[in-house]
């Protein structure tokens, strides 16, 4: 038996910023060896003037780590170097997902929410943001180990996680999660498509952007 994630992932932009201030990636799909397979999301912030290239920057930073275990040390060097060339005009939300064996470490600085579907039941992983307030960024700020939240979540087999920017979230219910999932095939792709699809038919005009994950054991 193995561990396999499969990965897909859709972007759009909305009315508010453009050229799209949202930023991805994720390892190919494919079995897991022992550094495990990773994606991860990033929303540059609109209020300043390189929130793009903060997040495309920290997508790119991340995407060359090896394992998880220098995820932590990582972070603080990244958002050095954001804080470092963005001069406190750069700035983004973080939400990533490493998944290691049975495991998924999940990190989250932002609003930039990881939500999980098990047996046609999908939750949060992490709260709602406050009082609609983004208060935690990588780049400008609080230190960013003062401001990352963090969880290890245990899988099961065909568990689903969505890494998904506030333009979606904001827009969607949980339960949506499942319905889109069970109407996709099981097509990570199709289905980040769809509820991206779905948060612009209920209004929003951010831009929008979902990572979906399946996770398998066979």
């Amino acid at each position: 038996m193995r561990e396999w994630a499969y990965f897909g992932a859709t972007s759009i932009a909305g009315q508010v910023a453009k050229p799209n201030q949202d930023a991805f990636f994720h390892h190919p799909s494919g079995w897991l060896d022992e550094n495990g397979l990773l994606a991860v999301l990033c929303d540059g912030v609109s209020s300043v003037a390189h929130g793009g290239w903060a997040a495309s920057t920290c997508c790119q930073l991340v995407q060359e780590l090896s394992s998880v275990q220098s995820l932590p040390s990582a972070l603080v060097e990244i958002d050095w170097e954001i804080r470092g060339k963005g001069k406190g005009h750069a700035a983004c939300t973080l939400a990533l997902v490493w998944i290691v064996g049975q495991k998924a470490y999940v990190f989250r600085v932002g609003d930039t929410q990881v939500y999980l579907l098990r047996n046609r039941s999908a939750h949060a992983i992490f709260p709602a943001k406050r009082d609609g307030a983004l208060r935690s960024f990588v780049g400008i700020g609080d230190d960013i180990l003062q401001s990352v939240q963090t969880e290890v979540v245990p899988l099961q087999s065909d568990d689903v996680l969505f890494l998904s920017t506030d333009g979606v979230s904001d827009m969607l219910q949980t339960s949506d999660l499942y319905t889109l999932w069970s109407h996709s095939y099981e097509d990570p792709l199709l289905c980040s498509a769809r509820l991206v699809q779905l948060a612009q038919v209920n209004g929003s005009i951010d831009d929008n952007s979902v990572v979906t994950v399946h996770y398998q054991i066979r």
